[in-house]
């Protein structure tokens, strides 16, 4: 087993890959063809066992090698493990390219550029079948030669991400989702469409790295102060206007709106001095938490008068469909309120003949909200207490925040949002990566011990977490933060929200079926 020199210590190298396998399998559920790149401090064996143990088919793995040496020690290898009697067969690039021996899952391990561009055809034309590039990421000098880089300058690029695996005392594993080519590095082979993809997301993984190093608090300027104002304000406007067409379609008497909008009125005051005051992107991520959530009651409000007991018994026994009565059970009523009160919202407004030239904004906003509110107490409300017997010091960062003297203090729960989950978790979603070592571990031990059923596997409750940080951010960028700024929700928009966590994809179901309460 390989040892990490330089302080950066793990205990084997087995261990470091066992941290990424579920990270692997959850992207090979989504992507045919990734390339996997390891710090070259590292051994890369181990990824083999850890890959075949994520196959949810447990079929044949193939792990092409450039030598008939490798695989008479990766047969040792598995051999001494007592796993010789696997499916996992090592072959050469020369046998395999004389004869394609037919699997589920190819590994090229540790493959160089000839090899791998001579299996590109061979193995690219396998539609159904995985194909992971996994290699060790190496500095590269300015003398050396790579015949895929001299016209993109892309081995500059390949230095900061080997930077970035060995960086903040953990090693980094740097996969990404590739399409038709086999390696990251191969990236000139890739037509110019997916050149560019690919380019752009390598820059975005060293850009947002120096971001999140020099990141934060940075104050906003007069001007920037005055766009969000501006924006506030047509936002709350948009509300009302929704609000009106709610009460049109369903038919709720005058006073009942003009009290709802006499608090909006007030609300838009209140907002008014909130948003001079704001100095950082968080602020205004805590502050669309609020509008949120003011939105989405008072949509409530504009709805519950109509919402007599047969009517509400037909919405929640189509949403006890969808999701099944055990995670119905498992919802705060705020939230199965929500749930029914946006569905029937939905069904008003597209009974409209004019449904394409209204905004949907609220009814997103409501089912938004269900996500924040069942995710705020799972992963942050019952999280703290179960930390509360730690020194704050040694909390995950997304949990804490320091006062005036200097000192961690637990972070207020208004200030944890659906933009918090992914933090709180460890995992960058639009990286595809761990971004926290020490927070995704933390969040892993809790979520086995409190969260999920017992029976589920370490690796099952990884990819769950990992479920979860997407389907907020998916949530929160498409859905949440649109209802909440500039133009109004289309139709369209609003029942992919719909489809999205409750009715087809069911996420709310898919992440919170396995949980305990």
């Amino acid at each position: 087993m390989s040892y990490l020199r330089h302080g950066l210590m793990v205990k084997t190298a087995q261990k470091y890959h066992g941290r990424y396998s579920a990270e692997i399998a959850y992207r090979m559920g989504k992507n045919r063809h990734l390339s996997v790149l390891l710090p070259s401090l590292l051994g890369i064996f181990p990824i083999i066992p850890n890959i075949y143990d994520s196959l949810a088919y447990r079929d044949r793995l193939f792990v092409i090698v450039e030598s008939q040496d490798i695989i008479s020690e990766i047969n040792k290898t598995l051999f001494g493990l007592g796993r010789d009697e696997e499916c996992i067969y090592p072959i050469t690039v020369n046998d395999c390219i004389n004869e394609l021996p037919e699997g589920d899952c190819y590994i090229l391990y540790d493959l160089n550029q000839d090899s791998r561009i001579k299996l590109i055809d061979s193995l690219g034309a396998l539609k159904d079948s995985v194909v992971i590039s996994v290699g060790r990421l190496e500095r590269i000098n300015s003398t050396q030669t790579n015949k895929a880089f001299t016209s993109i300058h892309a081995n500059e690029i390949l230095n900061e991400l080997y930077d970035i695996t060995l960086s903040d005392g953990e090693p980094q594993c740097m996969i990404f989702n590739m399409d038709s080519i086999l390696d990251i590095r191969d990236i000139s082979l890739a037509p110019m469409s997916e050149k560019e993809l690919l380019l752009k997301e390598l820059y975005d993984v060293c850009n947002s790295y120096e971001k999140d190093k020099k990141k934060t608090g940075s104050a906003l300027d007069n001007n920037d102060k005055l766009i969000m104002y501006q924006k506030a304000q047509e936002e709350l406007e948009l509300q009302i206007r929704f609000l009106k067409m709610v009460a049109a379609s369903a038919g709720v008497n005058s006073y009942e709106l003009e009290d709802c909008l006499d608090k909006i009125h007030k609300i838009k005051a209140d907002y008014s001095i909130k948003f001079e005051s704001i100095h950082s992107e968080d602020e205004m991520e805590i502050l669309e938490t609020e509008f949120q959530t003011v939105i989405a009651d008072l949509c409530v409000q504009v709805t519950k008068g109509l919402m007599t007991l047969d009517r509400r018994d037909e919405y929640e026994t189509s949403l006890i469909d969808s999701l099944t009565n055990k995670v119905w059970n498992m919802l705060t009523k705020h939230s199965q309120m929500y749930l029914i009160s946006a569905l029937m919202t939905f069904d008003s407004l597209d009974k409209m003949p004019d449904k394409d030239t209204i905004d949907f904004s609220g009814v997103c906003l409501q089912v938004t909200k269900v996500l924040d509110e069942e995710m705020s107490l799972r992963l942050f409300v019952d999280y703290k207490s179960y930390l509360s017997n730690q020194n704050i010091v040694d909390w995950p960062k997304a949990m804490k925040q320091k006062n005036q003297n200097g000192n961690f203090v637990v972070l207020p729960e208004h200030k944890f949002t659906i933009g918090s989950i992914e933090k709180v978790i460890g995992y960058d979603v639009a990286h595809s990566r761990v971004s926290d070592r020490k927070s995704f571990n933390s969040m892993k031990k809790y979520a086995k011990e409190r969260i999920y059923e017992s029976g589920k596997s370490s690796a099952e409750i990884e990819r769950s977490l990992i479920s979860i940080a997407v389907c907020a951010e998916k949530t929160r960028n498409d859905y949440r933060n649109p209802s909440a700024h500039r133009n109004t929700m289309p139709y369209i928009s609003a029942k992919e929200c719909i489809e999205y966590l409750i009715d087809q994809t069911q996420m709310l179901k898919e992440i919170m079926k396995d949980m305990r309460y």
